[in-house]
């Protein structure tokens, strides 16, 4: 049939079967569209089928007549799908047994639609394949006896078999069918296409009309940003110029830049949506790529149901659903359960069930959903039919309180149908799975999810964004191809790598060989020069810094110019540069506190002022810390509670330095051991479930020779003390702030006066840094201040940090006299010496870290770290963007060097 009776053969109901879905809805648009146009109000639906939907009707067709021998129902393409999942999984050695599957089951449809009549993939099982085609051979010897088994064809099968039963199927006889927009039919479509005309149907085969000016040219674009721009910027111009306009933007690329080029042309085509991003909103163009099922949040949020009800889910997933807005009250209460989620994550707890999910919402006071999830009753474990499985997850879900309470927007109301459609398939397995194992079907609905690509329908859009494929055969107004570089296209070949090689070349399969890639590539080519009345190919210049030249295939189109504007960005960036200048603004003043105001931080706020002025605001005002991430064993603050809590345990038995001393070594270390024993309720019980045994075992023995070692080491060879406090509370007012704390130890010297011990897990700052213009290691001065204040008598002759670091135990301190503590330092007692007087160090502590809580009082936040290290522990610099000031500073450098 020639192109001008294509609308004729539309007009008069002939069934046109197309290679792909997009092309047969762009027929039928067009269809209506002319029916509009001659002032038709009703008219008959064209019948434009994609060829797999054909197939199936044909196969129904096939059944009513009771033309195929033996009379077998068509294998659902999720049934196929588990089955290769299942036979590919067993494989105990393949690192990606699903990605593996998937291959697989592309082999098996490609060997189908390439082989001769007779032939078969069973010699390839031998000796001497590669070892990829014999797994192949007996993965589909596995498969084929499988869909044997269940009494079915599955789809690679079926146009061989209507080939075989066309001749015994009158409906057939006399029928009209046009084959429109194939570029290379298969060995397997020709063959029923002969056998179909064999039975007298009328089957003509024909090219799209091509009656568009076609007016070419290329383009040559800095980078693929420079390239995406001017695309999108071009079709928001010929929109602008032409409304009504249509315009197709192909990217060879668009699988792998999805994410970019969505936001690309939300930006330049649609800005108002950029800056308040509102997934409903109404946008000029539609991407031909889908998401994946699991990646749509409220397909998402169900499968996080499903699996949690089978058992403990990862802290981040299961904090991911509490925040979901798809579970009753979900738009309100999720702060609130997020934070639910961090107290896991603080806790170490890497795996949370269900039922401890009910009970930390109830103590949270999410009372609604605790009680609807403690009244929700799990599918009971055992093995059941997908049918059954499928139909406890729907009740399961339900009782959960999924989607929500809220009504649904269009595209989510799309998603929720699609995951019931999905769960109606799984049901749909019990032909090729009688029943299965809960873990089992779990798995197997994960899988089925990840298969779905969901695309939500929308109103027609002027701009449509198309991958190669996909737009073959369309017509536009304008036409941008983009990524047409010399590498890229013709596209680079790619046989199938479970498919002997010198098979797929013999037989003509497409992108097996350069020539066949080649002749694929000319023949679109061809039909894109004549798809629009303006076509532009493009490439990128400069790609990950090697230079790229342009297709060859598209040497002879005129030459354009260079894009205009700036490439680095689109809408948002014009805007920025067309804004007057701002003045530059040093905003690093909060308001301050008022006098004596109880600040939460303790004598960690005068550390971090000193610091870094932002990061005492950030932690101690904003309250803003990073979400802890969960280790596979404990975390530092963990260690560092269980070795505050071992310590003060032992020495609340042990007491002083005479009864330590008479300890022997066995005796030493039963009481550690019954003190590592008390400090273990600090991390409470669930936190330690959550660890492995062997992990908790080494814990333990790890904090035990860290003690045993600070205890033998340091302790034993101290003059004689009684330790008289532990994990004391404490207060100081201290440049109008009060501050509360705890100190981790008071010892009695016996020579009179007091002795203060902090316990730190990591290394310890020498005594030298406590007295710098910007000091660390403040606490010991603030005790030794606090201690004076609440007791005038108790004076205080020393203070030290325990440095308790497995493998790496010390003491740094400063003491007022050579016989408090002869190994700390004694102020004037050498060059070294920090101070020269103990006094000095007192006033130090008292006006110098004065100054500093004063300064927090008042408000001084510069993003101003005293050193790196600073930095590289800190857990602010999203919110402070230091990194920018680091930046700004290599500039001034450079110009300078300049």
């Amino acid at each position: 049939m020639s192109p001008p009776d294509f609308a004729a053969a539309l007009a008069a109901g002939v069934t046109i079967v197309t290679p792909n879905n997009r092309l047969a809805r762009a027929l039928v648009a067009r269809h209506d569209e002319a029916m509009r146009e001659r002032g038709a109000r009703a008219w008959p639906a064209a019948r434009v089928l994609p060829w797999q939907a054909w197939l199936r009707g044909l196969w129904q067709d096939a059944l009513a007549a009771d033309a195929l021998d033996p009379a077998q129902p068509l294998l659902a393409e999720a049934a196929s799908a588990f089955l290769w999942d299942r036979i590919v999984g067993e494989t105990a050695t393949l690192l990606d047994p699903r990605g593996a599957a998937e291959r697989a089951a592309e082999a098996w449809t490609l060997f189908h639609a390439w082989r001769e009549p007779d032939e078969s993939h069973t010699a390839w099982a031998r000796a001497g394949i590669a070892d990829d085609v014999a797994a192949f051979a007996r993965w589909a010897d596995r498969y084929a006896a499988s869909v044997a088994a269940a009494g079915a064809v599955d789809a690679a099968h079926a146009a061989d078999a209507l080939a075989a039963a066309a001749t015994r199927i009158p409906a057939w006889r006399d029928a009209d069918v046009v084959l429109a927009g194939f570029f290379a039919p298969t060995r397997q479509q020709s063959r029923l296409v002969a056998a179909l005309r064999a039975a007298g149907t009328r089957v003509a085969e024909a090219a799209l009309p091509r009656g568009r000016a076609g007016r070419t040219q290329r383009v040559a674009c800095a980078t693929p940003q420079a390239e995406l721009v001017a695309a999108l910027r071009a079709a928001r111009a010929r929109c602008a110029a032409e409304p009504g306009a249509r315009i197709g933007l192909v990217f060879g690329d668009l699988d792998d830049r999805r994410h970019e080029v969505v936001a690309a042309a939300d930006d330049i085509l649609c800005p108002e949506i950029a800056a308040r991003p509102d997934a409903e909103s109404a946008r000029p163009y539609a991407l031909s790529l889908g998401t994946r099922l699991p990646e749509v949040p409220m397909a998402a949020a169900a499968l996080a149901l499903v699996a949690w009800s089978a058992a403990p889910l990862p802290v981040e997933a299961a904090g991911a659903l509490l925040r979901s807005p798809y579970l009753p009250d979900g738009d309100r209460a999720w702060r609130q359960r997020a934070r639910v989620a961090d107290a896991w994550r603080e806790q170490g707890i890497r795996e949370v069930t269900f039922a401890a999910a009910a009970k930390a919402l109830a103590e949270t006071g999410d009372a609604a959903l605790a009680n609807a999830w403690r009244s929700a009753a799990p599918p009971p474990a055992g093995r059941q039919s997908p049918a059954a499985w499928a139909q406890a997850w729907r009740a399961w879900l339900t009782a959960a309180g999924w989607p929500g309470e809220r009504a649904l927007a269009s595209s989510e109301w799309q998603a929720r149908e699609r995951v019931l459609e999905a769960l109606g398939a799984f049901a749909a397995l019990g032909g090729v799975a009688h029943t299965l194992a809960r873990d089992d079907a779990v798995r197997a609905l994960r899988a089925a999810f990840a298969r779905i690509v969901f695309q939500p329908e929308a109103p027609p859009a002027p701009i449509q964004i198309l991958g190669v494929l996909e737009a073959s055969g369309l017509d536009f107004d304008l036409l941008w191809l983009a990524g047409m570089a010399a590498e890229r296209w013709p596209q680079p070949v790619a046989p199938s790598p479970l498919l002997p090689l010198a098979w797929q070349r013999a037989r003509g399969v497409p992108r097996s060989d350069a020539s066949g890639a080649l002749a694929f590539a000319r023949a679109v080519t061809a039909a894109f020069a004549h798809a629009a009345d303006d076509v532009i190919a493009s490439h990128a210049v400069l790609v990950d810094g090697f230079e790229r030249a342009g297709s060859a295939l598209t040497a002879a189109w005129p030459a354009g110019g260079a894009p205009e504007g700036d490439p680095r960005a689109g809408r948002a960036w014009d805007l920025a540069v067309a804004r007057p200048p701002l003045p530059p603004l040093a905003d690093d003043t909060a308001p301050a506190l008022p006098a004596g105001v109880r600040v939460r931080g303790g004598v960690d706020v005068v550390e971090s002022q000193s610091a870094c002025p932002f990061q005492a605001y950030g932690h101690h005002r904003l309250r803003a810390r990073a979400a802890p991430v969960p280790d596979a064993g404990l975390t530092p603050l963990e260690r560092g509670a269980l070795l505050h809590r071992a310590l003060a345990a032992f020495w609340e038995d042990v007491r002083t330095h005479a009864a330590l001393a008479a300890l022997d070594d066995t005796a030493l270390r039963a009481r550690i051991d019954a003190a590592v024993a008390a400090a273990r309720p600090a991390l409470g019980a669930p936190r330690w479930r959550s660890l492995p045994p062997p992990v908790a075992a080494a814990e333990n023995a790890r904090l035990a020779a860290t003690l045993h070692g600070w205890l033998t080491a340091i302790e034993r060879e101290r003059p004689p003390f009684t330790v008289i406090a532990t994990e004391a509370d404490a207060t100081l007012a201290l440049g109008g702030l009060d501050l509360a704390f705890r100190i981790d130890r008071v010892d009695a010297l016996a020579d009179g006066g007091t002795a203060i011990i902090d316990y730190k897990s990591g290394r310890v700052p020498v005594p030298k840094r406590w007295f710098a213009l910007r000091p660390a290691g403040t606490q010991v001065g603030l005790y030794a201040l606090a201690r004076a204040a609440s007791d005038p008598d108790a004076r205080v002759r020393a203070v030290a940090y325990a440095q308790l670091k497995a493998g790496s135990v010390a003491v740094a301190g400063l003491a007022a006299d050579a016989h408090a503590w002869p190994a700390l330092r004694v102020p004037g007692g050498d060059r070294h010496s920090p101070v020269a007087r103990w006094e000095d160090a007192q006033a130090f502590w008292r006006d110098g870290y004065g100054e500093i809580a004063a300064a927090f009082r008042a408000g001084h936040a510069a993003v101003a770290p005293r050193d790196a290290k600073v930095c590289a522990y800190c857990d602010l610099q999203p919110l402070c963007r230091v990194q920018l000031l680091e930046e700004a500073g290599d500039d001034d450098e450079d110009a300078h060097d300049d």
